[in-house]
């Protein structure tokens, strides 16, 4: 009789930062983040105005996860 192996809980942790427009293309972003089945725990971590060549747009850092240990459906 083969031992065997114990389960390991796989999860993947994404950090994204990004410049956008304005905060209402951010805000569309992550409405269509946490829209996406596979994805867990979409967060802002944060937003603030920045500068770009004297335009000011929305600077921002959204964090999620992925469990890799979830049926892929193949």
């Amino acid at each position: 009789m083969q031992d065997k192996e114990p389960n390991i809980d796989r999860k993947l942790l994404i950090r994204v930062q990004g410049i956008a427009p304005s905060g209402a293309e951010v805000a569309d972003m992550m409405a269509k983040l946490a829209a996406v089945v596979f994805l867990q725990d979409v967060s802002m971590s944060y937003s603030k105005d920045a500068d770009q060549g004297g335009r000011v747009v929305r600077e921002f850092e959204v964090t999620f996860a992925m469990d890799l240990n979830a049926p892929t459906g193949n």
